[in-house]
């Protein structure tokens, strides 16, 4: 039997990422740690090669210096809080998992024909696969949709991240694939209502009209009866999602109009006056990732983060840990920007595009890394936009190699 070759098996790997992310969760870690783990081992029988490109260079520098001044202040800060060597063990193994893109990027290299489109396909299925059991838990047990992720949060930020980038295949010309886009674009937006997840909800919205942009010639198509049954189908998918989350929203709402701030705002605004004022005392420095909890504590609050991504990463990192976050949420829009022009240009920087944005919007009421689901996710979405980009003269290989 023929195994199936390095192509084929990168792009089922990409793939997997969009449809198992929604419905398994962590699975999506699971399969980065073990695609590094093989890459680390092609790379030792010579399978392949280690050759990224210079566009490469970006993700490499960006996630290297993210995972190492994080790793190099949690020592720094050792005097300061926890010494306990199972903790600080914890919370660097998170830290080091960015440096996994020196592995993935040479393996997906070495055949990178496909690796955006099948990304694309993938994200259509998320929502798709994730919308029976986020019904089932927001109808049925009552509670805040999470799929299997194992807490709202996150499953909020894939279906959104996800549900974005299947309107990438709207643009096909094939009337299945338009399908599937429209289909798991609707189905990621109402796994976000059934989560309750209101940080997020702006983005789906702000994607379709970037998309709209982008891609007007797509969009165009729909001025007709068609287009008007697909408006009924999303508006009363929207509102019976957000039925089952009436209460969040109308308080949501009541904020708007000067009603009483609920408990979770309050308990937000009092995490970030905390966190702001540990700034102040530290601002190069930090305190270092394993001594957030004890300073949350401090609040009289159990949160494990900031509720603010920007404001977690002060804390834990100082100012250098916020250039090290921020150059690692621009790099794939660097990327794409930069890169040659080729036929999937615009589909790459609209992917980069909602990649970043989302995380970038996200971190404000939310964490932006240090959740496993959280982290996967940005590398897999980032490695491949990276990877996709076509060698060229301008964008040559390292090291380099002459062809025979």
């Amino acid at each position: 039997m023929k195994l199936p070759d390095i192509g084929s098996n990168n792009r089922h790997g990409v793939m997997a990422v969009g449809v198992l992310a929604g419905a398994v969760g962590s699975a999506v870690t699971g399969l980065l740690l073990v695609s590094a783990a093989w890459a680390a081992l092609s790379l030792l029988i010579g399978r392949f090669p280690f050759r990224v490109t210079r566009s490469d260079g970006i993700l490499l520098l960006s996630a290297s210096l993210y995972s190492l001044i994080g790793v190099c202040l949690m020592l720094v800060n050792l005097e300061t809080g926890t010494t306990d060597g199972g903790r600080l063990a914890s919370k660097a193994v998170p830290l080091l998992m960015f440096l996994t893109v020196w592995l993935l990027l040479p393996r997906l290299r070495a055949s990178s024909a496909g690796l955006l489109q099948a990304f694309i396909s993938g994200a259509s299925i998320c929502g798709l696969l994730a919308l029976p059991p986020a019904i089932w838990q927001s109808g049925y047990l009552g509670i805040r949709a999470e799929g299997f992720a194992g807490n709202a949060l996150p499953f909020a930020l894939i279906c959104c991240l996800f549900g974005v980038i299947s309107l990438l295949n709207i643009t096909s010309a094939d009337i299945w694939r338009r399908t599937l886009g429209w289909c798991g674009f609707i189905a990621s937006l109402a796994c976000l209502f059934l989560s309750g997840s209101r940080g997020l909800l702006p983005v789906p919205f702000a994607g379709l009209c970037v998309f709209a942009l982008f891609f007007r010639s797509a969009i165009g198509r729909y001025w007709n009866l068609q287009g008007l049954i697909l408006s009924i189908v999303v508006i009363a998918a929207l509102s019976v999602s957000a039925i089952y989350n009436a209460g969040r929203l109308e308080a949501l709402y009541g904020m708007a109009m000067g009603a009483a701030r609920e408990e979770s705002l309050s308990s937000r605004l009092l995490l970030w006056n905390h966190a702001w004022s540990l700034f102040c005392d530290r601002p190069f420095l930090g305190y270092g990732i394993q001594n957030r909890l004890s300073r949350i504590a401090e609040t009289g609050l159990t949160y494990s983060h900031f509720h603010n991504g920007y404001l977690t990463v002060l804390v834990d990192s100082g100012i250098f840990g916020l250039v090290s976050l921020l150059l690692l949420l621009a790099s794939p829009v660097i990327i794409a920007l930069r890169a040659p022009s080729d036929n999937a240009r615009r589909h790459r920087i609209f992917a980069a595009v909602a990649l970043s944005s989302t995380y970038a919007f996200g971190g404000l009421t939310n964490f932006i890394f240090g959740h496993d689901i959280y982290d996967s996710v940005f590398l897999w979405g980032a490695i491949v936009i990276a990877a996709s980009v076509p060698r060229s003269p301008e964008n040559p290989f390292w090291p380099y190699r002459q062809e025979e």
